[in-house]
């Protein structure tokens, strides 16, 4: 098995200036306890991963091996070890997660929704994954599916209240304002002392 080179991969364009609610849900994603970076200063990776080293270990030690990468600001070999771990086996509630957490370090947007759509696909369960991927679609531009994606998890994940905060964002940042007044007082019937009920009242 063969594995590509990250050092070569392009990095996403940029969109241009991206309306002040996107910024604040970019802050979300990067505040966010499953996107926590990890301390340390980012540094590129000198040599990709062993191929012939990854073939002959465990899921649990590449992903171990990952986690060490990670740790070091070495993100993109940490994307490595933690595709080859979830590509043996590893689950997917943990190396997803792992995946997106670095991809977002590195700026690699386009390749954390890459891991992170075929997964709740299969898992539309996981809505916390889903509205990261609302975001993820934003800050590449692709508003259409970002709102699809949120105007899904609420369909789906009705009693939670976080979805519909970052609807309500989105739908603002379109210019859709019944939609997001209905969003945020949505919100806080759902939260009423939520963190962001005092900015939805005033």
């Amino acid at each position: 098995m063969s594995f590509p080179d990250f050092r070569r991969a392009p990095r996403p364009g940029t969109i241009g200036p991206m309306p002040a609610g996107t910024l604040v849900i970019m802050r979300l994603l990067r505040s966010s306890l499953l996107l926590l970076l990890l301390a340390g200063c980012m540094r590129p990776a000198t040599e990709p991963a062993d191929g012939r080293l990854i073939e002959q270990t465990s899921a649990d030690e590449l992903f171990a091996r990952g986690e060490g990468s990670a740790r070091a600001g070495d993100f993109l070999r940490a994307e490595q070890y933690y595709a080859a771990a979830y590509d043996r086996g590893y689950p997917g509630a943990q190396a997803v997660p792992a995946l997106l957490r670095v991809c977002v370090a590195a700026d690699r947007i386009s390749a954390a929704v890459g891991y992170v759509e075929p997964y709740v696909e299969a898992h539309p369960e996981e809505w916390a994954l889903r509205m990261v991927l609302a975001t993820l679609y934003e800050a590449l531009g692709n508003g259409d599916a970002a709102l699809a994606t949120l105007e899904g998890v609420v369909v789906d994940a009705p009693e939670r209240p976080e979805p519909r905060y970052l609807l309500g964002v989105m739908y603002s940042d379109v210019g859709a304002r019944p939609e997001a007044i209905a969003s945020f007082e949505r919100y806080l019937a759902l939260a009423p002392t939520g963190d962001h009920a005092r900015d939805r009242k005033s």
